[in-house]
């Protein structure tokens, strides 16, 4: 689970003015609490997602070697996959955004940003149902981002006259298969992607500060 916690101080003063702006944003009347920061919360990792989104997407020798298709064609799935780590896409990355109390003239709001990593590596999308026996799915995202070793098994491009999901490749028998991960610590960099534009959106109004420590 990769997450962040962060608190802004807004100004008593101005926090009509940011929630009004926040409003013009969404296109609708508000409650002028903090759950209505909601939206920018959102909009940034949804930014931070498209910014990184290469790490989930494999690339055609890695479509083959993890079967990420179907009837001799590479999926669809490989290339959108990672749309489920958008909120509301998926049950991947939740958030919160509540107040926390009031300190110096200022509303004091927290910011909560998580990916659960496993629940991604779950979604439908994450992983290919197979007609085999020995591994019934496969889970092409999680070995993807974290790598994958099987014994006794090649990948060859060469047609051995067995069924390919992909047309690009065939699991043999052999000595050793592996795939090298991309790296979980992607899901951090996301989060921090996300809170920096956060930061960055909130930021933009002279009545809001970015505390750098957090109260409790």
């Amino acid at each position: 689970m990769a997450s962040a916690k962060f608190q802004i101080g807004i100004k008593d003063r101005g926090i009509k003015a940011l929630f009004d702006r926040v409003a013009r944003l969404a296109g609708r009347k508000l409650r002028n609490n903090f759950a209505d920061l909601r939206p920018i919360v959102v909009e940034s990792i949804n930014e931070a997602v498209e910014s990184n989104k290469a790490a989930f997407v494999p690339t055609p020798d890695e479509i083959g070697q993890l079967g990420i298709g179907e009837g001799g064609s590479p999926d669809l799935i490989a290339q959108v996959a990672f749309l489920a780590l958008k909120p509301g896409h998926g049950n991947a990355t939740t958030l919160s955004v509540r107040k926390k109390g009031t300190e110096k003239g200022s509303t004091i709001g927290e910011i909560r940003i998580s990916i659960d990593e496993e629940a991604f590596y779950n979604e439908p999308d994450s992983v290919i149902e197979t007609e085999s026996d020995e591994l019934p799915v496969i889970p092409w995202m999680k070995w993807l981002i974290l790598g994958k070793t099987i014994s006794d098994y090649d990948f060859t491009t060469q047609d051995p006259g067995g069924v390919s999901r992909t047309g690009r490749g065939i699991m043999v028998n052999g000595t050793l298969w592996s795939i090298e991960g991309r790296g979980s610590e992607i899901y951090g960099k996301i989060i921090n992607d996300a809170r920096l534009s956060v930061n960055r959106k909130l930021g933009e109004n002279e009545s809001v500060s970015i505390l750098r420590r957090l109260r409790r």
